[in-house]
This record gives C-alpha cells, structure tokens and sequence, in this order.
C-alpha cells in the first residue's frame, strides 16, 4: 500500500483518496461469510463487525464532531464504534465486548450517513479547518486495510468469499542471491513539524544520523531460502501448513503449494532467528533507510 502526500489546497484529491478508502474497505467486508461476521479471529482485537462500523464512525467523529464541532447523528453507535481497544490479554478484550452486536443493515445505513456528512464537510469547508483531520481520517483507514487483511487471514478459508476472477499468482522466479554495499553516510528519520501537513505522533521530531557502510541483501529472503533453515530445525513461519512430506502456504482463500520465489512471511523473531543461522543480522531503521533512499 502506498499514500501519497498532497497539498492541502487540493480539495479533490482528498475526496478521491476518501472515495477510494471507502470502497476498499467494502471491498475488504464483502470477503466475509455472513456466518463469519461477528467471528473474532485474533482475541485481542475486536470482532471483524467493529471494524465495518469504525471505520466511517471515525472519520466522521474526527472531522465533523470533532474538528467543526457538528452535532452526533447516531449517538448510541458513535460511542460504540468511536475508538478500538489495546487490551493486555484475551479476557481483558472480552469484556470490553458488547452483550450483542447490532445488525449490519443497521451498521451500513449509519455509515452512509456519516459518509455523506464526511463527504460535505471535505466539499465544502475552509481547507484550513480541515486539513489535519483530513489526513488522520485518511490515513487511518489505510492502515485498517492492512490490519484487516491480517484478522482475514487467520479466519478458516471457508469463511471468505473470492473475488471473481480471482486466482493467484503463483509463477516467478526466484531472484538471484546477492548483496550490496552501502557506503558510510547520513540519513533523516522522522519529520519536523514545520515540513508536513500532516504527521503522526511517532514521526516526529527529525533526527540525523551517521550510518557506517555496511552490505545488505539485495533482495527479501524468499520462502525457498527460508525452507532450508525449517529443514535445519528453524520454525516453520505461521501460515506454513505440512503436507505430507511437502510444505504449503495458507494463503487468503486457499492452501496452495509453497511458492519458491515469494518472500517468506515471518514474525519478527523468526526473522532474527533466520539471520543469525545466516550469520547475519536484521537491519537497523537507520540502515533500511539509508539503503533504500540514500541520503535525502
């Protein structure tokens, strides 16, 4: 996933991007069984109903409630959907759970109405007004797809529903083994606050650093390199599945022979328990960014 920054002054561009969230994340519901609705794939998240109602409810609490101080138009909803939960452990999230979810007729119906207020409000309001909320809202949605995608995952592949058309990609070859040398030099993280429009708490405030040269990988670690180290003991990655005397992949909508060339998908101490058999070791953020874009 990508997200392009824009100007403020660019009123389209934001509806475009909001307009394209909303109909990926319909896209995202409609991969669900209506029995899988209200399942719960990860216990400390909540079920995947929430997040259907999240979604809008927040873009327009964000915006209209909270940046133009516009008045609530399903208040019982609004607080139920207003924010998510970061529990310590799987009975804490359980309680933060409602007796019963509402209806999805009733859920979509709310979110039509708060996208058209959200709609308005970006067509019509001083940029000025605006603009930081714009950006959260945006941004925030984007980053449920992808968390989306990982509570999919982990639901049984009965429970999802193809697009049609779809079917994996599975050929390619497998890249040759090589590395590259960085040389010494400076990199920025972060942000100052005066250069964006926009920026997460995280991202701010810049720092530099000195990075000495060091070799990196010119390309990820692929499932067929990965396998070696499971064959020598290493674990297996989480959506390995042991057929026989053979590994597959559980991948969204089906188990499908594992794929040499892809790169392997692992938890992070899978990874540094890879590179250590390697006799290597994981990259710092400094490093990563100093491969891939320079010196800025």
């Amino acid at each position: 996933m990508t997200v392009t920054l824009l100007p403020t002054h660019d009123r389209e561009a934001l509806l475009t991007w909001y307009a394209a969230n909303r109909r990926r994340s319909r896209q995202l519901f409609d991969l669900v069984a209506p029995e899988a609705y209200t399942a719960q794939p990860i216990p400390l998240r909540h079920p995947i109903v929430f997040y259907e109602g999240h979604l809008p409810a927040f873009s327009f609490i964000t915006l209209v409630r909270g940046s133009l101080a516009g008045k609530a138009l399903d208040d019982s909803l609004e607080r139920l959907f207003q924010r998510g939960i970061d529990p310590a452990d799987a009975r804490t999230a359980q309680r933060a759970q409602p007796a019963s979810w509402p209806p999805r007729e009733r859920i979509r119906e709310a979110a039509q109405r708060w996208d058209e207020a959200v709609l308005e409000a970006l067509r019509n309001e001083p940029l000025e007004r605006i603009t930081p909320a714009a950006y959260t809202l945006l941004e925030h949605e984007q980053m449920h797809h992808e968390t989306l995608l990982f509570m999919l995952h982990r639901l049984p592949t009965g429970e999802l529903r193809k697009p049609q058309g779809y079917e994996p990609r599975m050929d390619g070859a497998r890249p040759v083994r090589h590395r590259v040398k960085i040389p010494a030099g400076r990199v920025t993280l972060g942000a100052a606050r005066d250069e964006l429009d926009f920026g997460w708490d995280n991202e701010f405030e810049a720092c530099r650093e000195k990075v000495a040269e060091f070799s990196i990988d010119a390309h990820s670690v692929t499932n067929d390199d990965y396998l070696a180290f499971v064959e020598h003991g290493g674990e297996p990655p989480p959506f390995w599945v042991r057929r026989g005397h053979h590994w597959a992949l559980r991948a969204l909508f089906e188990v499908i022979p594992l794929p040499l060339a892809w790169p392997v998908y692992v938890s992070r101490d899978q990874a540094v328990a890879y590179a250590a058999w390697k006799g290597a070791r994981l990259p710092t953020e400094a490093e990563f960014h100093r491969a891939a874009y320079g010196t800025p």
